[in-house]
């Protein structure tokens, strides 16, 4: 008998538990990731009880969950505007009580205007890679930096419509739970063309997350559009295909990296003769001596006796240029002597030919962990000199 009470007090607990769950509704929250100060934004209430919404604002570069609040009670199918408490361009954090509004944010200006979209707050903490089609190639990007537990790392990088001319941003560092803004040239440090495409990574190493919104203006009608970054899974890759995706029109290759394919020691040959060779045929003026004496030179530089001379270890000794030629950083004068070689136009075919296809597969290959294939590829900054 007791035991029969129990039963049914139990599932009356747990009727009315079911009960309440169903007439509760506890909406996700929102962002706004770019609100100005002359944006209406406007909340809808899809359901048949009434809701009340909280807006929290932050100028950009803040939180917007801490920032000033303005809270509106909505009726059952009614739509009502939110006091926007904003006197600069900033971000807007929404909330409710109970069914999730739908939120139109908009501004309406003589000869432009824009709708801004309002993402699930969950975005931010978005771990993948992102990607986006430069319209302008000088987009302004929102970013939404998600709520790790130490500051969100992330790298910019971007090609050309035809997926050629790799370029990447310094690596960008945004406290949890920001929302900020620049403008991607700035970030790349120069303009890509339109039909471009540009991809945000968070650094997997540091546990980051962020999502981003490009924001640019509609050269025809001037209006403001905004494009939220599509999610994608980088793909296992090939040595070969890895070495296109980052060889570009001007290639740094650090100590390591030089050094091991001069002297051979890094599960690949030597390709001192191989440099020696397109040098000493191609350069213009022809350096003095023969490809043996060149070759023996390579290597000499990279074996650590500054005796016999040395390349720079403060930096990228090496720099090959579609456009120029070969630069070496020398040891000498802190690393500010250079030796170039001026070469002609099948020396710089012949040079792309050997980095591209022959010395850079057979070193990725041979030292994939360190690139990070297959599936997690790291950018070997091939596109800019940078400390060792």
């Amino acid at each position: 008998m007791i035991k029969s009470i129990a039963i049914t007090t139990i599932n009356s607990i747990l009727t009315t538990i079911l009960v309440l769950l169903q007439c509760v509704n506890v909406a996700a929250a929102q962002i706004i990731p770019r609100v100005e100060p002359d944006t209406k934004i406007y909340a809808s209430n899809p359901s048949s009880q009434s809701i009340t919404v909280t807006a929290s604002y932050a100028p950009m570069g803040q939180n917007p969950q801490n920032g000033a609040r303005q809270t509106v009670t909505i009726e059952p199918f009614e739509t009502v505007e939110v006091p926007n408490a904003l006197s600069a361009e900033g971000s807007a954090y929404v909330a409710s009580s109970g069914a999730e509004p739908v939120l139109l944010a908009s501004v309406d200006r003589a000869g432009s205007g824009y709708n801004a979209p309002a993402l699930p707050a969950e975005a931010a903490n978005n771990r993948d890679p992102q990607a986006f089609i430069l319209q302008t190639g000088e987009e302004k990007v929102v970013i939404l930096s998600g709520n790790s537990t130490s500051t969100n790392t992330m790298t910019f990088e971007a090609r050309g419509p035809e997926g050629d001319g790799y370029v990447s941003s310094e690596p960008l560092y945004g406290p949890p739970n920001i929302v900020t803004s620049g403008n991607i040239n700035g970030m790349l440090h120069q303009v890509e063309p339109p039909n471009s495409s540009c991809t945000t990574i968070p650094q997997y190493s540091d546990e980051s997350k962020a999502a981003i919104v490009a924001v640019y203006q509609n050269p025809a009608t001037l209006d403001e559009r905004m494009q939220p970054g599509q999610n994608y899974s980088l793909p296992n890759m090939t040595p070969q295909t890895y070495v296109n995706m980052y060889f570009g029109n001007s290639v740094f290759l650090n100590n390591w990296e030089w050094g091991s394919l001069m002297r051979g020691d890094a599960g690949t040959r030597s390709y001192a003769h191989d440099v020696a060779e397109i040098l000493f045929n191609h350069s213009n003026p022809q350096p003095p001596g023969d490809v043996d004496l060149w070759a023996q030179i390579l290597r000499d530089e990279v074996d650590g006796d500054y005796a016999n001379g040395e390349v720079c270890h403060s930096w990228d000794p090496f720099n090959f240029s579609e456009n120029f030629g070969v630069r070496f950083y020398e040891s000498t004068q802190n690393c500010t002597k250079m030796v170039e070689f001026n070469m002609d136009a099948k020396g710089n075919q012949d040079m792309t030919s050997l980095l591209q296809y022959d010395a850079l597969p057979s070193l990725v290959d041979a030292n994939q962990s360190y690139y990070g294939l297959p599936d997690n590829p790291k950018d070997p900054t091939w596109n800019k000199q940078d400390p060792n």
